[in-house]
């Protein structure tokens, strides 16, 4: 199991290109000559052995029974029940591209998002009276052998951008029950392509495994809620002249870390 903050590596969904790779012409070029056959007729019809899915849920909520849950679909349809929300056929999505579900699905913004109340302040520009806190995604990896799955019904409207733009297939299952799945990461982060985002990568899919894997996360989130209650506090120390420019905030915050790294050397 390996984990670690991610601040250096290129941000999740954009290539060497600076485009973010769905939509990418240089990434997504198909050569004739070494791919005569499209990914959308022969690879993408052909079973897979393992599919990819992703959702998100508020730290707190992360326990080994909520990762051992049964999977089943999201928002039902409310005119019909036989879809999702956005009119495509209901069931459990997974993808044959773990790229994409990464990209897409295994971000911060869902599950609830939480924040801290600050006053309000200059952030890079735009004003604010929050500091938002992470989410934690789950990365999941599916073995279809026994289970039983198919191409979903696409909306026509969203037949051209099926599997989010990526490369690959998109197939459904009504529900998939733990023994079919495991946990491959678990990442904190706040929105998509966060630089700041924290990873535990698990090679071990044991309950034991799994408790280590939530435990560091949560630790994770506990710093960075205190953390973002620490810079609450700093601004409430501010002006308010000082809080409405991002370089008075800036200023303010480095100079209350190193007092504070002072104060508690002395004691």
């Amino acid at each position: 199991m390996e984990e670690g903050v991610n601040n250096t590596e290129k941000m999740e969904g954009m290539c060497e290109h600076g485009n973010f790779v769905a939509s990418c012409v240089q990434c997504n070029k198909v050569d004739a000559e070494q791919k005569p056959d499209s990914l959308d007729s022969k690879e993408s019809e052909k079973r897979p052995e393992k599919l990819y899915r992703a959702f998100t849920v508020h730290p707190d909520e992360l326990t080994v029974d909520r990762l051992r849950e049964k999977l089943v679909p999201g928002v039902v349809n409310k005119d019909d029940p036989t879809k999702i929300n956005d009119g495509n056929e209901l069931g459990v999505y997974m993808s044959t591209n773990s790229r994409m579900v990464e990209t897409a699905y295994a971000r911060g913004g869902g599950g609830g998002t939480s924040h801290v109340d600050v006053p309000k302040y200059d952030d890079r520009g735009a004003y604010s009276t929050r500091v938002n806190l992470p989410n934690v995604a789950i990365m999941l990896e599916v073995d279809t052998q026994g289970l039983d799955i198919r191409k979903p019904v696409i909306t026509d409207y969203l037949k051209l951008v099926e599997n989010n733009g990526f490369e690959g297939a998109e197939w459904i299952a009504d529900d998939i029950k733990e023994q079919f799945y495991r946990v491959q990461k678990l990442i904190l982060s706040r929105w998509a392509n966060d630089k700041e985002k924290f990873v535990v990568t698990l090679d071990d899919d044991s309950d034991e495994a799994l408790q280590i894997a939530i435990d560091t996360v949560q630790e994770e989130f506990a710093k960075r809620k205190a953390e973002a209650e620490e810079f609450g506090r700093m601004l409430e120390a501010l002006s308010e002249n000082q809080r409405m420019t991002d370089y008075g905030v800036k200023i303010g915050w480095e100079k209350w870390k190193t007092e504070k790294v002072e104060n508690s050397d002395k004691k």
